[in-house]
């Protein structure tokens, strides 16, 4: 293929530079594996770290946690991030997991905690800090219920915050929409840079090892997995933009030859990015974005939290999945019976009873689109817009 004038160009050279340019965790692949995430996260917090930053980087966590896209929903008066960051002094700091020991903290009965951070500020009072890191998982049922019921139930610290950190793409309208519990703060990845690792990155007495190891971090977050990074790099995204702008059918063909998609959103069909807007009688319609599956999923999570009023209006279940051909097929979308459907996946209705969805035809791409817009029309609500 004639492809000289895009491989003269020097943003095309530029856009290799970056591109080609691993990380230690894309070395390793993994760039979005949480518990490596867990590892970083928790060396750079801990104040007795190599890094030789102190307090510093847990300060400025503090302060990223106190001005969190999302904030709690809910008023518990052990829950005072704003105080922990008017502190100018934190003291006995414990951080799990960190570099002299790796491993997270263990709850009985409750799970492992992502990052689990315990001192003391100058007023005296104790605080904790729980993290859980989502990339690319989910979290599951229950989950941020469970951690949230056992760090503020329990009284040995004053204040107790427990944060989400997770992509931009999963952040919700709400708290409650993001991690189904009202009581969690939540920050981003891209927060997480910008008040955190930009900051120290800035400093002049930063140690030569401690800049590659931050700087390698901010490498892998900006590495797109499946299409998706987690944080955006906005001069990759220009560079593509003007690309494929000037040579259209050569970017076409070394995606072909090199059997990749380059662009920051997408990478092929199944994790291409949507947008959906429902409205279900509430002042302010639903809103979903993120893959097909993602998309999927929270409908049917939707469909769950307002099962009730399905159930007084006789709505039938399970629904059938249209697979294209104008009718039923036997195939089961949703149930109240797991033993409907194969591989099911639980969104608890209430304390009695569980909606059941089909993890098998969630999981392929090609019938989810489908299965949405099957599920919205039978439980009669509006689409008000959707769009890849």
């Amino acid at each position: 293929m004639d492809t000289g004038g895009l491989h003269n160009d020097a943003d095309f050279k530029r856009l290799l530079e970056i591109t080609s340019t691993a990380s230690f965790f894309s070395i390793l692949g993994k760039t979005q594996k949480e518990r490596y995430h867990s590892g970083f996260l928790g060396w750079l917090l801990n104040p007795q770290g190599t890094h030789g930053l102190g307090n510093e980087p847990l300060r400025l966590f503090i302060k990223a946690i106190n001005n969190a896209c999302l904030k709690p929903s809910i008023d518990h008066p052990a829950i005072r991030p704003a105080k922990l960051a008017e502190s100018n002094i934190i003291s006995e700091v414990d951080v799990d997991p960190n570099e002299f020991s790796p491993k997270e903290t263990n709850i009985s009965g409750v799970g492992e905690l992502d990052c689990f951070i315990r001192g003391t500020i100058e007023s005296g009072e104790s605080f904790a800090i729980v993290v859980e890191q989502k990339t690319t998982s989910h979290f599951h049922e229950g989950q941020c219920q469970t951690y949230g019921n056992w760090l503020l139930n329990d009284d040995r610290w004053d204040i107790r915050v427990p944060v989400v950190l997770i992509p931009n793409w999963r952040i919700g309208k709400s708290i409650e929409q993001t991690c189904s519990d009202g009581r969690w703060c939540a920050i981003t990845y891209e927060i997480l840079y910008d008040c955190v690792l930009s900051p120290l990155l800035q400093r002049e007495d930063l140690k030569a090892k401690t800049r590659v190891f931050l700087e390698d971090y901010e490498l892998s977050l900006r590495t797109p997995v499946d299409g998706r990074s987690l944080i955006r790099d906005i001069e990759l995204e220009q560079l593509i933009h003007g690309l494929k702008a000037r040579y259209p059918q050569e970017m076409r063909e070394y995606e072909s030859l090199h059997k990749t998609t380059v662009s920051s959103k997408s990478q092929g069909t199944s994790n291409k990015l949507y947008y959906l807007s429902i409205d279900i009688g509430n002042e302010e319609p639903e809103e979903f974005e993120g893959s097909r599956q993602d998309i999927f999923q929270g409908v049917v999570k939707l469909v769950a939290d307002n099962y009730p009023l399905f159930e007084a209006a006789g709505l039938e279940l399970p629904y059938a999945l249209d697979r294209g051909t104008g009718r039923p097929s036997n195939r089961m979308l949703l149930s109240l019976n797991k033993n409907d459907i194969e591989g099911p996946v639980a969104a608890e209705i209430d304390t009695e009873r569980t909606l059941y969805m089909s993890s098998a035809i969630s999981s392929q791409p090609r019938n989810v689109q489908r299965s949405i817009a099957t599920l919205i029309k039978k439980v009669g609500w509006e689409v008000e817009s959707f769009s890849p």
